[in-house]
């Protein structure tokens, strides 16, 4: 007879990955993308505690999250598609709520704050902008065609892109994935800038005290652009007497004393130093994580970073986690696991396997060891598969054996 198992599973030192942070007070609050959930990780000890299950985050269907955010005492995950229910967590009594905003499938890229007003980004052109109200989380106001205000100078391709963005004091920039236009918002009005004397498509850019910075897909330089996406000047990439290329690095950070340049693949940081005008190369001793679990992430090291008075913390996703002292340029790299046991751990296979067939990329090669990992959660998860209200795990389950 089969030992029967309860729907909490054992998690072993496996690494927190994440795109997407929030930093509070004492916590920094994250996803997982290997399992799912949502964290915290102390600031001071890095201990790690599971605050939303993934249960209780993916309840009505799965997702990815393009941002977390505070409203009053409460953390709120925002799903990447505009129809999907908005979680928040209650801080003073750990409840979830779910809240839909709009009926309205669009997908998003990111969601940005400039006071109380919040900007939805759309994922492609074809979707429209999105404002919302950060004082009673509701849409206000939604943009359409703002893409075609102006005319059109280059040729967009026909493929979905992803957009990004940066904020100022009063407005967003956002991008427009390796082309070389820049959109600014400023509440209704919608100005498209098309930056010519880029040789390159645009693949970040970081706002700091007046100032564009520009990472371009290619090529031997970045940029600085004014409020205007007026080209200002061009820095050379060139550190250790060796000239660098724009494609080695993934994401651009400014701040007012540095510009942050994360790699793709390497483990050192490059660092700009504005009032100096020269690169600076971070040698971080950290180490690549191994994690059970396998996640797509572009081959990014790093991509969501978090700043706290003279700290920046570039977040974990292939790397560990990385601590910059920002009067010295001295680096820590730390460990951070997700809690050794987290309830309801095994449904997110559920809703991981589910997701497969709705992509219907089954046939696609997936991970040999996240498979059999899988099918050992599910013969340990045994009261799991029986319920009745299970059909998909039922199903998966046939398949398998």
């Amino acid at each position: 007879m089969r030992k029967s198992y309860d729907l909490e599973t054992k998690v072993n030192n496996e690494s927190i990955r994440t795109n997407v942070a929030f930093l509070g007070e004492q916590f920094i609050w994250v996803n997982d993308m290997g399992i799912g959930g949502i964290y915290t990780i102390d600031k001071f000890t890095f201990d790690v505690k599971c605050m939303i299950d993934p249960a209780r985050l993916y309840k009505y269907g799965k997702f990815e999250i393009i941002s977390i955010f505070q409203w009053n005492n409460y953390i709120v995950v925002v799903p990447d598609e505009l129809d999907k229910s908005w979680i928040i967590y209650d801080k003073s009594n750990e409840k979830v709520q779910y809240k839909r905003i709009s009926t309205d499938g669009w997908k998003l890229s990111g969601l940005y704050f400039v006071g109380e007003i919040g900007y939805l980004i759309p994922a492609t052109i074809d979707y429209p902008i999105v404002i919302i109200s950060l004082e009673k989380l509701s849409i206000t106001q939604m943009i359409k065609g703002w893409w075609r205000k102006g005319g059109i100078h280059y040729n967009l391709p026909l493929e979905i892109w992803h957009l990004a963005g940066t904020v100022s004091e009063n407005c967003v920039y956002f991008y427009i994935y390796n082309t070389k236009y820049v959109m600014k918002i400023n509440k209704e009005n919608v100005e498209r800038y098309f930056i010519e004397h880029i040789p390159y498509g645009i693949v970040g850019i970081s706002y700091s005290d007046g100032e564009i910075w520009v990472l371009p897909k290619k090529g031997k330089c970045i940029y600085v652009l004014n409020e205007n996406a007026i080209v200002l000047n061009s820095i050379q990439l060139f550190a250790n007497k060796q000239e660098l290329s724009a494609d080695y690095f993934s994401r651009i950070i400014a701040t007012n004393k540095y510009v942050f340049m994360l790699p793709r693949s390497d483990t050192n940081i490059y660092v700009y130093n504005k009032q100096k005008g020269y690169i600076k190369i971070i040698n971080a001793e950290c180490r690549k994580l191994k994690n059970l679990f396998s996640i797509s992430c572009n081959g990014a090291t790093y991509w969501e970073s978090c700043f706290d008075e003279n700290r920046v913390y570039l977040m974990p996703l292939t790397n560990q986690l990385l601590i910059i002292n920002m009067d010295t340029l001295m680096c820590e790299a730390k460990d951070v696991s997700l809690p050794s046991s987290i309830q309801n751990f095994g449904l997110i296979y559920w809703f991981g396997w589910n997701r497969w067939f709705i992509k219907d990329v089954i046939g696609e090669e997936i991970d040999e060891k996240s498979l059999k990992t899988y099918c050992e959660i599910i013969e340990k998860n045994v009261s799991a598969y029986e319920r009745s209200s299970n059909r998909n795990g039922k199903r998966i389950w046939k398949k398998i054996n």
